[in-house]
């Protein structure tokens, strides 16, 4: 079971900027494998431990869409049920690989926020990065946005043109 922290002010604002959320999470040779299997990775360095001991990382590593996947599950879960949360981009830097029994922290901090009238949502905006508990090394750094949605009436305004939506900006 990862372990979970967070860090806010004392406002109740779920969104404000300069709040921190984390998640302990452990990279073990069963769960690395496990979400290769699933994502459909076949390299070998996430699979064959043989393989990837005499590779240049001595051991197995996770992919990156393991790493990524449960770095972006952070932010879902802290953000989503608060109303509901999309992703609108994210851009990623691997660092370093992430090996078999590495204890990370898997960290998001808000930087910015702004009212998006057009998508009818709060736009926040995110550095994210996986970090070595053991080292303190970043392993993965991430910058993102997200629209937060709150509520029936603010649905983004995909379907309906701006002319036909009275909610949308002109």
């Amino acid at each position: 079971m990862p372990q979970e922290s967070e860090t806010r002010t004392a406002s109740a604002d779920p969104i404000e900027v300069g709040r921190l959320v984390s998640r302990r999470y452990t990279f073990t040779t069963e769960n690395i494998r496990a979400y290769a299997e699933m994502a459909g990775d076949t390299n070998r360095l996430h699979h064959d431990l043989e393989f990837a001991k005499a590779s240049r990382f001595g051991g197995l590593i996770a992919s990156a869409a393991h790493s990524t996947g449960v770095l972006f599950s952070v932010a879902a879960d802290k953000f989503a049920p608060n109303g509901e949360a999309v992703g609108l981009g994210f851009s990623l830097t691997l660092r370093r690989a992430v090996r078999a029994g590495a204890e990370t922290d898997l960290i998001w901090k808000i930087s910015g926020r702004d009212w998006c009238g057009k998508l009818n949502g709060t736009v926040i905006e995110m550095a994210g990065e996986i970090r070595d508990i053991n080292s303190t090394q970043t392993l993965v750094k991430a910058e993102g946005r997200m629209l937060m949605l709150n509520g029936q009436d603010s649905r983004p305004l995909l379907a309906a043109p701006p002319s036909e939506d009275p909610r949308h900006d002109k």
